[in-house]
């Protein structure tokens, strides 16, 4: 039995998302965890904002550029299997998901499903359709199978195609209609000069995805 429940992260340039992140994980979480958190090669005060919030048992990393979602997640999650000396159930969040609503996490980690993904709401109010990652637990078995995020994504669809590899290994997935999250911004990993790039990394994670998987998970 681990004593943690580890918690994955990515920051970058959104130094505003760190306190309110934390606090509601926290708030609305009674397991204890350990948060493992990479600056992606922030330019603000992100990595002096996570040092700030974070508790002993905390881990936070950093790189000095930019290196992508999928491979800023990987650094993560080698660091986790790491310390736990080996596979492990994972919570992987965006750091502007908020969990909302107490005993989500509990929840989610009681449910007898290999995948198990919170409801989300935007702050319009709509709830989002969920692929992968946002704030979703995935077991132990699943990892011990899929290993990694695929790489070839630098930005988008690598949550999808993680959760694809483990549905057609023949994981099953659910979402918990009693957690909840609020997802604030919906730009994580891309915010500030990468604006003017954005689409065109989606659109080449896109025709990535379509390449491996059919337009039908696009």
């Amino acid at each position: 039995m681990n004593k943690y429940l580890n918690v994955l992260v990515l920051f970058r340039n959104n130094e505003d998302l760190v306190a309110p992140y934390f606090y509601f994980l926290r708030r609305n979480t009674y397991l204890p965890l350990r948060i493992v958190a990479l600056d992606n090669g922030s330019k603000d005060r992100t990595y002096k904002r996570l040092q700030e919030y974070k508790q002993k048992q905390d881990i936070i990393l950093r790189v000095q550029e930019n290196v992508g979602t999928s491979k800023g997640r990987n650094i993560v999650l080698a660091e986790i299997w790491k310390q736990e000396g080996g596979y492990c159930d994972v919570l992987c969040t965006d750091s502007d998901m908020f969990i909302i609503r107490e005993n989500s996490v509990e929840v989610m980690k009681n449910m007898d499903f290999s995948m198990v993904s919170a409801i989300t709401h935007s702050i319009t109010g709509r709830v989002e359709g969920n692929g992968g990652i946002w704030c979703s637990i995935y077991k132990k078995e699943v990892w011990e199978v899929v290993k990694k995020f695929d790489e070839e994504f630098y930005n988008y669809y690598d949550d999808c195609d993680l959760f694809i590899r483990a549905l057609k290994a023949g994981f099953k997935a659910t979402k918990c209609l009693d957690a909840h999250c609020l997802h604030v911004w919906g730009s994580t990993n891309t915010i500030g000069s990468e604006k003017d790039t954005r689409m065109e990394i989606l659109e080449k994670d896109k025709a990535k995805m379509i390449k491996k998987w059919g337009k039908q998970y696009v």
